[in-house]
């Protein structure tokens, strides 16, 4: 049987041939004999790059990054893995890719350059959109029963677009959290006297009330990051247990958890998350969630265990399937 070395001389041979699927086939011989290796992964995934093959580009580089990489072969993953976001349509994970190449390698001009045509999308955009015909405007007395529908929605229409998260139910979340003095009616008086919950904010959080703590300003955040992080097992379980992690949730609650970690003290609510995690892995369609997660809120909670709980870091990559 070849060795590992054998197997990556032949595949890189294949490839400066411009041989990549034959280049692919070895570097996957190779991961079958030798297990997962970060610079076997970034190479196929240059193979697949060439092939034009995005979506295996972007696992394969996804998968590199997650074996320990060097600094260098970290910087190859970052790369190639944004190459195949942009080309997937992932605009803003193509973006964060360059930016945390040029982060460990700030002479990187590939990145430099992928970033300014990034970036120069929106600005030709509004060039074209500058460039759009006018159209001439014609005074009516009423508007036709189609566009009128539109302006004037009916009430059932109005009440769903009233659920979605608004500013006014930004600065409610704000109040609530960070006891900000609001005006309260009557109503809300007495229901505060008799120990009842207000309408807006019962004991359990609604999912509104939930998106909308990441909304909050960046100086009032460390509030917003307790109050996620302290949710407990049974309102985890109301909240998720039958339709699922709510995404939006999942990836507020790893970016809270990462802060909390890195804070002071924090051995036991460490514990504490790894319970909750654990907890939402037995939820319905986990894996989906983790598969749609943001990966380097993933990767930023595991790098933040290993630093400061490296007895720990197994359990959340196993937990967090970061260790395949």
């Amino acid at each position: 049987m070849p060795t590992f070395d054998e197997y990556k001389s032949a595949g890189n041979l294949a490839f400066a041939g411009k041989e990549y699927k034959r280049a692919a086939k070895i570097y996957r011989d190779a991961i079958s004999q030798y297990g997962d290796h970060p610079v076997i992964y970034s190479n196929r995934a240059q193979c697949f790059l060439h092939l034009k093959d995005w979506t295996r580009a972007y696992r394969d580089a996804t998968a590199g990054l997650q074996c320990d990489p060097s600094s260098k072969i970290m910087v190859k993953l970052l790369f190639r893995k944004g190459l195949a976001a942009k080309e997937l349509g992932r605009e803003l994970e193509s973006i964060r890719c360059f930016q945390e190449v040029l982060s460990l390698d700030p002479a990187n001009v590939g990145a430099q350059d992928e970033l300014e045509k990034a970036t120069a999308v929106p600005k030709l955009k509004k060039q074209k959109a500058e460039k759009c015909l006018l159209i001439p405007l014609e005074i009516v007395d009423e508007l036709p029963r189609n566009f009128a529908e539109i302006v004037s929605p009916s009430p059932v229409i109005q009440k769903e677009a009233s659920t979605c998260i608004n500013e006014n139910l930004v600065e409610s979340v704000s109040e609530e959290l960070f006891g900000k003095k609001h005006a309260a009616s009557e109503t809300s008086n007495s229901q505060a006297k008799n120990g009842e919950a207000s309408p807006q904010f019962s004991e359990m959080p609604s999912m509104h009330f939930l998106r909308a703590l990441k909304l909050v300003p960046q100086d009032k955040k460390a509030k917003s990051y307790q109050y996620v992080t302290s949710l407990d097992l049974e309102t985890l379980q109301s909240l998720f247990k039958i339709l699922g992690v709510d995404l939006e949730f999942f990836e507020f609650y790893l970016e809270a958890s990462t802060r909390i970690i890195t804070g002071e003290n924090a051995t036991y609510l460490a514990s504490e998350i790894l319970e909750k995690l654990k907890h939402m892995s037995t939820f319905n369609r986990f894996s989906l969630t983790l598969i749609l997660c943001d990966q380097l809120l993933i990767r930023g909670l595991i790098l933040a265990v290993k630093q400061k709980f490296p007895d720990m870091v197994n359990q959340f990559e196993e937990l967090l399937h970061t260790s395949r």
